[in-house]
């Protein structure tokens, strides 16, 4: 048995309308599923003191948009299958295909934001394992003058628990400390360099002194 259906020409119209959107869309939607598959299993694999909150953030939004384009591409594309043409046309958004090309280029400007957080995180481990090494350096030259630097080696060890912990509010504020308890380290140590100078200097003089007095008395 054979079944002829003429469709009409609101029908036909629908149909040939669908036909042009609905394989594109699916493809956009694809790219958008594993995008946000492959930045959530980056996000989740991260060091846990990295400052990701708002990132994770902007990717659930996206996700909630990614969610809903697909819901209404189902719901349309349920009713192509059914040869319900001009249903199937009145249910689609008429942007979602634009919308979803947005949607990709969030996702990619996103997945750039992650490699630029885990970059300066990186930056600011390095400098902050320098300071460490500063602090550590200039506490062995401390002692050889019996001078307290611990001040100074408590606010390295709180900026790195802060750190360590991912309690700190940016990388710019863990930035500035860096320079400036640096910058004290380096105060202290010039210092300490100076009195070391001062008693080779005084040492060098006695030296010289005792030799003169040596060779007036032969």
């Amino acid at each position: 048995i054979t079944l002829n259906y003429d469709l009409t020409n609101d029908e036909k119209n629908a149909k040939s309308y669908l036909q042009n959107l609905l394989s594109p869309i699916a493809s956009s939607l694809k790219t958008s599923e594993s995008t946000i598959y492959t930045l959530n299993s980056k996000l989740n694999g991260l060091p846990k003191n990295i400052l990701i909150s708002d990132l994770k953030n902007q990717l659930t939004s996206y996700n909630s948009y990614y969610e809903n384009y697909k819901n209404n591409y189902d719901s349309t594309n349920s009713l192509y299958s059914t040869l319900s043409y001009v249903e199937a046309k009145n249910n689609l958004n008429p942007t979602l295909q634009n919308s979803l090309t947005q949607l990709n280029k969030n996702l990619n400007s996103l997945s750039d934001s992650i490699e630029e957080r885990i970059k300066i995180h990186n930056e600011v481990t390095n400098q902050l394992n320098k300071l460490k090494e500063n602090s550590a350096n200039l506490e062995l030259k401390a002692k050889l003058f019996k001078q307290d630097v611990s001040s100074l080696s408590s606010q390295v060890n709180l900026l790195e628990n802060t750190f360590e912990s991912g309690t700190f509010t940016s990388y710019f504020s863990v930035q500035d400390i860096i320079s400036s308890l640096n910058n004290q380290i380096i105060s202290e140590s010039m210092q300490l360099d100076k009195s070391l100078s001062s008693i080779i200097d005084k040492g060098n003089k006695l030296v010289s002194s005792e030799s003169t007095k040596l060779e007036l008395s032969e």
